[in-house]
């Protein structure tokens, strides 16, 4: 049997004629095998041909089967033609994987490409960078080296810089120093200059006086001359006269000592508030304080202990003379002549007469003489003239006498000198009256009667001669400087309660003149500086309440008041800001000062204050108001503390006990340290008769406990336990001020509350059976509630801050 030609498909050319015309039309269009189309139209046609196959039908069936499955992919691809979703055959599935990834690896390669081409590119720019960097390093290098050498430079300039800072504060301090000495010694050069032209002038009015005075002038000067005839009592007068004349030049010399002094002292703490600013450490600074001090006390002390010695050996000159005055007054046979015998032997005076001699005129035409005193021809305090003397015909007689020594003086022959007190302390054996002290005169207050009181009787004072004359200001002055002393003296005091349980504050009193004597050295001097102080306290009592209230505390009437001021002008100092003081800073100022009261109060009070001030408010009427409540005893703090302490006088004697003044502070105030509240019951219990102080000292040293811990918490209002005096307060604001005199005296027709009426209830000695209003406690009670939260975040908060 021939063979059949296969063609290259696979198909028998033979065959053609057998296959079916669309089959044929499409293996003439799909011509490369395999193909999709071609497969699926075979698998076709043997759909076709296996119903005629016959008993093969089912083996060609299973063959048609396992090789669909074999051919076709089991998974469903899409397709561009409907039904767009079909199995194809794996090499159709593998060519898509192929293409695919075809295109992948073409994407992939371009991605590459592009990849080394920006690798090429980052290449080139690491390069440049890494050039750069290079650079960069070099400089960065370079720039260290010159930051280590200007880090070296700035130190050496900073360690210049402080050399220079510490020779300018020296050079400063320095040229303060020779300043403050040239000043000085300017002030001195023109104190002298000044004394020494009036001089000058004097001498120069003298002169012109006596060279070019004309005749009736020098004849009323001989008027008022008297020639003196000395005995040997005469003479021991008139020394005496001069010695006790020379008294009264000690107690100039002393007053200007005093002045002296004083001005340097001041010059002296102006130097150190200067030199505070300048960079120089305070161990150097009060070194330097201590040291100029201690000299310039040395030098007062060294020229007054002269001035005492000198005063002492004329004492004990002027003794003498008037014992020898004594002797002599008892010898009778004294003979008397005249002083001027010497004088008579040089100085002659032409005397002329007209009538034979018997009267005889001095002649007026010689030239005067101031030393002789008279017209002389010839003395010898000039030159004698050659000229010829005309004289006129009626002259019968001349003659030649001497000029008497005439004196000006009012030292009077037997005529005892007028007494002059010594500028210093007199011994009490002389047996001269002693001149009115001022404890005895009776224009004096009861106040400043017990100051002298206390000065001539307890303190051994004397009243000298000359006493200088203060103006208020450097009264006021004196008074701020004492205060000051008296803050160093009691912290001093506080830091040794803290070692010693014993210890206590010096009275006021006592402070004040040993204050004085630390200050002067001497005690006769140091009581005359006293004196002259209380001489101007004297004179500026009644218009000034500052001195008025000092002169309380000299006395003995008071010892913490001045506390309480001090703390309370701290509180108006914070005000002081230089913008206006308006109500509203009025009313923040009540709050602190005066609080737990009820509104109604502070309302009263500020009326008052209106009152007062005439509506005019201002840090200075505010001051003048507060010290002026003070001086009248009608300050609301005080009263208030009165009205609690009397709770705790339960046998009402008006006097409290240290333990039950202990308990009462206790209960109205929290916080007061045990040193503080013994230091100043025992200062107040000085002048106390009995184991007991008064309730109204007590009052003032509650008020001052009350600020001062406002003082000290950033002036927080302090929380006052007295539930009952604050319902009482505001029961009688409520009312109108029916519950007092006051109100009942006007018929209740003003609904005003004033001072006046919160002063009547705080004076009302029925506090025990005070009737409670429950809802007035309730509210105390919130109030209460309120500061004691405020107290105790202001407590946390200093004590973080103090942790920090």
């Amino acid at each position: 049997m021939a063979a059949r030609q296969i063609g290259p498909q696979g198909i028998n050319h033979g065959d053609r004629q057998r296959i079916p015309p669309r089959s044929q039309e499409i293996f003439d269009k799909y011509q490369k095998s395999p193909e999709k189309n071609r497969i699926r139209e075979c698998f076709n046609m043997l759909e076709e041909i296996i119903p005629y196959l016959g008993n093969f039908a089912p083996i060609v069936t299973i063959l048609k089967d396992e090789m669909y499955r074999s051919v076709y992919s089991k998974n469903l691809t899409s397709c561009d033609k409907d039904p767009y979703v079909e199995r194809v055959p794996f090499f159709c599935a593998a060519g898509r994987v192929d293409e695919a990834r075809q295109e992948e690896a073409d994407k992939a390669t371009e991605s590459l490409a592009e990849l080394q081409q920006r690798i090429r590119f980052r290449d080139h720019d690491l390069q440049i960078l890494y050039k750069k960097n290079m650079a960069l390093k070099q400089d960065i290098t370079d720039h260290q080296l010159k930051h280590q050498q200007l880090l070296e430079k700035i130190k050496s300039l900073e360690d210049q810089c402080h050399k220079y800072e510490l020779e300018k504060g020296e050079a400063s301090y320095f040229h303060v120093a020779n300043e403050h000495s040239l000043k000085s010694e300017i002030e001195k050069l023109q104190t002298t200059l000044a004394q020494k032209n009036s001089i000058i002038e004097k001498l120069t009015v003298f002169k012109s006086a006596y060279s070019d005075a004309p005749d009736s002038i020098l004849e009323e000067r001989e008027k008022n001359k008297v020639e003196l005839m000395i005995d040997s009592v005469g003479m021991v007068e008139y020394d005496i006269y001069q010695a006790e004349r020379l008294q009264e030049q000690f107690a100039e010399i002393l007053n200007y000592q005093l002045d002296d002094f004083e001005m340097a002292l001041s010059q002296l703490r102006k130097k150190k508030e200067i030199l505070s600013g300048i960079v120089i450490s305070e161990a150097e600074r009060e070194a330097s304080y201590a040291l100029e001090l201690h000299e310039l006390v040395s030098g007062f002390r060294k020229r007054v202990s002269d001035l005492l010695e000198e005063q002492r050996l004329l004492k004990s000159h002027t003794t003498s003379l008037k014992t020898i005055a004594s002797t002599y007054s008892s010898d009778k046979k004294t003979i008397q002549r005249t002083a001027d015998n010497a004088l008579r032997c040089y100085s002659t005076v032409l005397h002329y007469s007209e009538d034979g001699g018997i009267n005889f005129k001095p002649w007026k035409h010689a030239p005067y003489c101031g030393k002789c005193g008279e017209r002389t021809v010839c003395c010898p305090h000039k030159l004698g003239s050659m000229e010829p003397i005309a004289l006129k015909q009626s002259i019968t007689h001349i003659r030649f006498v001497r000029p008497g020594l005439k004196l000006r003086s009012h030292c009077r022959p037997g005529e005892k000198p007028p007494k002059v007190q010594s500028a210093f302390h007199q011994d009490g054996s002389d047996s001269e009256e002693l001149d009115e002290g001022e404890d005895e005169q009776l224009l004096v207050t009861k106040s400043m009667k017990m100051v002298w009181e206390e000065y001539y009787d307890s303190r051994q004072g004397y009243k000298p001669k000359y006493t200088r004359i203060f103006n208020l200001e450097r009264t006021l002055d004196y008074i701020e400087e004492v205060y000051e002393a008296r803050i160093v003296y009691e912290e001093k005091v506080d830091e040794i309660a803290n070692r010693d349980d014993e210890a206590s504050y010096m009275s006021f009193t006592d402070f004040f003149y040993d204050f004085f004597i630390q200050r002067y050295q001497i005690q006769e001097v140091a009581l005359k500086a006293i004196h002259d102080l209380f001489t101007a306290l004297s004179k500026y009592e009644s218009s000034n309440l500052n001195v008025a209230i000092f002169i309380r505390h000299l006395c003995g009437m008071e010892d913490i008041t001045w506390k309480y001021i001090y703390d309370a002008r701290k509180l108006f100092a914070k005000y002081n800001d230089g913008s206006p003081f308006t109500p509203m800073k009025y009313r923040q100022v009540l709050s602190i000062l005066y609080p737990c009261r009820p509104r109604e109060v502070h309302e009263a009070m500020e009326l008052e204050f209106t009152a007062y001030s005439k509506n005019k408010y201002s840090i200075q009427i505010l001051d003048e108001h507060f010290l002026h409540m003070i001086y009248k005893q009608i300050e609301p703090n005080v009263k208030f503390m009165t009205m609690c302490l009397k709770r705790f006088d339960y046998q009402e004697t008006g006097f409290l006990q240290f333990e039950d003044f202990d308990e009462a502070l206790s209960q109205l105030m929290n916080g007061i340290q045990a040193k503080h509240k013994r230091l100043l019951y025992r200062l107040v219990a000085k002048d106390a008769t009995r184991d007991a102080v008064p309730i109204s000292k007590l009052a003032m040293v509650c008020t001052y406990f009350a600020i001062h811990e406002s003082s000290l918490h950033s002036w927080l209002p302090q929380a006052i336990n007295a539930p009952e005096v604050i319902a009482q307060l505001g029961r009688m604001t409520e009312s109108g001020g029916k519950d007092s005199e006051k109100s009942n005296s006007r018929g209740g027709t003003d609904d005003k509350i004033t001072q006046e009426d919160v002063d009547v209830v705080l004076k009302g000695g029925n506090i025990h059976g005070v009737s409670l209003d429950s809802r007035a406690v309730e509210d105390e009670e919130q109030r209460m509630k309120r500061r004691i939260d405020m107290m105790m975040a202001s407590q946390q908060q200093s004590d973080e801050e103090s942790d920090n």
